[in-house]
């Protein structure tokens, strides 16, 4: 596991990446490594239509293993660089990518330090989105009925008298 500090938005951020690059996905990633992420970096090449499937059911086996929390996800097509021997094309990439609920971006690790690192600032951007998510999800499940109709009814009402006192 490799650790580093970084800055995020402004904000600091303790990042902690664990590659787990294996042949089979879905059998043979350490599933309890896996629960405690907030977010993952999947990546496949674009040359190879087998990488594809697997991070399109590697993403799919994460969501599936979250149990109620949803980590966020990016998917990143790599080896953009190599245009002829493409066999995974951006649109499907993208498409497969909208059906996940994730982000896609490409780039060529090799040539593009720069689209490598936007690649980890953006799953990083998505994590933090998704934990703030998570916790107020878990607050809203936790608070009675009654008290999330309660806010609700004063959120719109004061929205209603801003709508009124700003008209004329």
């Amino acid at each position: 596991m490799c650790t580093w500090d970084a800055t995020i938005d402004g904000k600091p951020a303790k990042m902690h990446l664990l590659d787990t690059t294996a042949q089979d996905p879905c059998e043979t990633r350490p599933n309890d490594k896996m629960k405690w992420a907030d977010g993952f970096l999947v990546v496949f090449s674009v040359t190879d239509r087998t990488s594809f499937e697997s991070a399109r059911a590697l993403i799919n086996h994460m969501q599936r293993l979250s149990a109620g929390r949803r980590p966020a996800a990016v998917l990143v097509g790599n080896k953009s660089d190599l245009r002829h021997f493409r066999v995974v094309t951006e649109t499907e990439a993208r498409d497969v990518a909208a059906v996940l609920g994730c982000p896609y971006m490409e780039t060529s690790a090799s040539e593009d330090y720069e689209g490598v690192a936007e690649a980890f600032t953006k799953l990083f951007a998505e994590a933090r989105a998704a934990v703030k998510r998570d916790r107020i999800h878990s607050l809203l499940n936790r608070c009675p009925l009654s008290t999330i109709s309660h806010i609700r009814d004063t959120l719109k009402s004061m929205t209603d008298s801003r709508a009124r006192t700003n008209t004329f």
